[in-house]
């Protein structure tokens, strides 16, 4: 992330906003199916380096958020 941080003090902020917002309005538009837009989402903010490795993993190995994928599946 210092590439983000080196451009403006709050460009790492203003660029998770960003991916959020473009999440939110794929969500609503239903484009895409909400799994394909969450996923999209945590990638996006993994690439840029918002997203630190080890928290993805740790929310991932989480059963929340596999319970919620499996009711997406289930409807």
């Amino acid at each position: 992330m210092p590439a983000l941080a080196n451009l403006h003090p709050d460009a790492p902020a203003i660029a998770t906003l960003v991916v959020v917002a473009v999440m939110f309005a794929l969500f609503i538009r239903e484009v895409y199916p909400p799994e394909v837009t969450a996923i999209a989402g945590a990638g996006a903010l993994l690439v840029l380096g918002l997203l630190p490795y080890e928290a993805a993993v740790h929310v991932l190995a989480n059963p929340a958020p596999w319970t919620i994928a499996a009711m997406f599946i289930v409807m």
